[in-house]
C-alpha cells in the first residue's frame, strides 16, 4: 500500500512538472481546444495542483482500500477529483477562467456509470469504483465550496 502511494506521488509530481514546463502560449492554444489539463496548469499554481492531487489520491485510495482491499492501482481517483474540481469552478465561478466542456463531463459521468454497472467485469476488467466515486465527490465538494468562497471574496 505504501509503495502504491509513493508511486502515485512520484507520477503526480512528474506530470505536474511536465505541465508547468509548457509555455503559456501553448497552454492558451490548448485552452482553445478545451484541454482541461493545460487549463488547470495555467489557472492555478503548481503547489495547488500538487495539494489537490495528493488529497484526492490519498483519500480515494484509502477509501478503495477500505472497500476492496489492496488489489488495485492507478490514479483514476486523482483524475476524477481534478475533473470534479474544475467542473465546479467552471460552473459556479465563471470569472475564474476555468472551463470544462460538457462533452468531457458527459464522458466522465458515462464512464463512471459504465464501470459501476458491472458490464466491464464480464470481460474480466476490474475497476476501482470506490476510488472513482470518492475522488469525484471530493473534487465536486472542494470545487463547489472553493468557487463559492472565491466569488464571495471577489
Amino acid at each position: 500500500m505504501l509503495a502504491k502511494i509513493l508511486f502515485t506521488a512520484v507520477v503526480v509530481v512528474a506530470v505536474l512538472l511536465l505541465l508547468r514546463m509548457k509555455n503559456i502560449r501553448g497552454a492558451q492554444e490548448d485552452e482553445k481546444q478545451n484541454r482541461p489539463g493545460a487549463m488547470l496548469a495555467v489557472w492555478v499554481c503548481a503547489a495547488v495542483i500538487v495539494a489537490l492531487a495528493g488529497l484526492f489520491g490519498v483519500f480515494s485510495n484509502l477509501c478503495q482500500f477500505a472497500a476492496g482491499g489492496p488489489a488495485f492501482g492507478g490514479m483514476s481517483g486523482v483524475l476524477y477529483g481534478l475533473l470534479g474540481f474544475l467542473w465546479m469552478q467552471s460552473r459556479f465561478n465563471p470569472g475564474s477562467g476555468a472551463r470544462l466542456g460538457n462533452p468531457i463531463v458527459v464522458m466522465m459521468l458515462a464512464w463512471l456509470v459504465l464501470c459501476w454497472s458491472g458490464v466491464l467485469e464480464i470481460f474480466g476488467i476490474r475497476v476501482a469504483n470506490t476510488a472513482h466515486a470518492t475522488g469525484l465527490a471530493t473534487g465536486l465538494l472542494l470545487g463547489f465550496f472553493s468557487a463559492k468562497l472565491s466569488r464571495r471574496g471577489a
